[in-house]
C-alpha cells in the first residue's frame, strides 16, 4: 500500500489512543473512517487518515478483535435504537405541528393529518426494514471483509517474512561478497608481491647465466688455446719420439754390427794365444761385450724417456 508510509513515527501510546477512539466511535454507531478522521484532527495532521486505516488493519486490530467485537455489536444496537426514536417521534411532532398551526380545526384538515401520519409511519416502517436488511447485508459484507481482511494480514505477514529472509540472504550475500573481495584484493596483492619477487629472481637468473655464458666463452677461448698448444706440443714430442726411435734402431744396428766385430776379433785373438790366456781373453772380451751392451741399452733408455 502506497499510503502506509509516513514521516510520523508511531509509538505505543498513539496506537492506544487509534484504538480507543475508534472502539468508541464503532460503539456509538460510528465508523473506523470516522474515527481515523477524527484522529487525524486530533494529531493536528501529524497521522493522516489512510495512515490511521492501514494502522489500525494490520497492526491494532489483531489484538483487540473481542473489544472490537463487542464495540460493534454495541454500534447497531445504538443505531437501531436511534431509528426507532426516529420512527417514533417523527409523526407525532408532525401531528403536533399541524394541530398548532390554528389554521384548520376541521374534522377534514385532521383526517388528512391522521392520513399522512399512517402513510408516513408506513414509510418509516418500511425504511426501517430496508435499513435493517441494509444492517444485514452490511453485517455480512462487514463479516467477509473480516475474512478478507484477516487473509490479507496473513498474506501481509507471510510477504514480511520472506522480506524479512529476502533482505537476510541478501544481507549474507553482501558479507560473502565483500569477504570474496577483501580475498581477492589480499590475493591480488599476493600475486603481485610473487611476481614481482619471480621478475626479480628471473633477472638475478639472467644476469647470473649472462655472466657464466661470459666465463664459459672465456674458458673455452683459453681452452681452444691450451689444446691447440698441448696438441703442438704434442706433434712435436711424436716428430720427436719417431726421430728418437729411428736412432734407437740405428744404434741397435750399429750395437748388433759392433758386437759381432769384437766377437769376431776376440775369436780370432784367443785362436792365436795360449789355452789359458785364451779363457781369461774370452771372459774378458765378454764382460767388455756386457758392459758395452748395458751402457748402450741405459742411453737408449735415458734417450726414449
Amino acid at each position: 500500500m502506497a499510503y502506509a508510509n509516513s514521516t510520523a513515527k508511531w509509538t505505543s501510546e498513539k496506537s492506544s489512543q487509534l484504538k480507543n477512539l475508534i472502539l468508541r466511535h464503532v460503539s456509538h454507531g460510528g465508523s473506523v473512517l470516522d474515527a481515523c478522521e477524527q484522529f487525524e484532527y486530533e494529531t493536528g495532521g501529524l497521522h493522516k487518515k489512510r495512515t490511521n486505516y492501514w494502522r489500525w488493519n494490520v497492526f491494532i486490530k489483531r489484538t483487540c478483535k473481542e473489544e472490537f467485537y463487542r464495540a460493534r455489536q454495541t454500534g447497531l444496537k445504538t443505531r437501531i435504537v436511534k431509528l426507532n426514536e426516529q420512527i417514533t417521534q417523527k409523526p407525532v411532532n408532525e401531528g403536533l405541528k399541524s394541530y398548532s398551526d390554528g389554521e384548520n380545526t376541521t374534522s377534514d384538515r385532521l383526517i388528512n393529518s391522521v392520513i399522512e401520519m399512517i402513510e408516513d409511519r408506513k414509510r418509516i416502517e418500511q425504511l426501517y426494514n430496508e435499513q435493517t436488511s441494509n444492517l444485514g447485508d452490511a453485517n455480512q459484507s462487514i463479516r467477509s471483509l473480516e475474512d478478507e481482511t484477516h487473509q490479507l494480514e496473513l498474506r501481509y505477514a507471510e510477504k514480511e517474512q520472506e522480506l524479512y529472509e529476502t533482505v537476510q540472504r541478501l544481507q549474507d550475500s553482501i558479507k560473502q561478497h565483500q569477504q570474496l573481495s577483501e580475498s581477492y584484493e589480499l590475493l591480488k596483492s599476493s600475486s603481485s608481491r610473487e611476481y614481482q619477487n619471480m621478475q626479480e629472481q628471473v633477472a638475478y637468473m639472467k644476469q647470473e647465466y649472462d655472466r657464466m655464458s661470459t666465463e664459459i666463452e672465456e674458458v673455452r677461448a683459453t681452452d681452444a688455446k691450451q689444446i691447440q698448444r698441448l696438441e703442438t706440443q704434442l706433434w712435436e714430442s711424436l716428430v720427436k719420439n719417431k726421430e728418437l726411435t729411428a736412432e734407437i734402431n740405428r744404434l741397435n744396428e750399429e750395437k748388433t754390427v759392433l758386437v759381432r766385430s769384437i766377437t769376431d776379433f776376440a775369436s780370432q785373438m784367443t785362436s792365436m794365444l795360449p789355452e789359458q790366456i785364451n779363457a781369461e781373453v774370452q771372459s774378458q772380451a765378454a764382460a767388455t761385450s756386457i758392459n758395452k751392451a748395458m751402457a748402450i741399452a741405459d742411453q737408449n733408455e735415458a734417450a726414449n724417456q
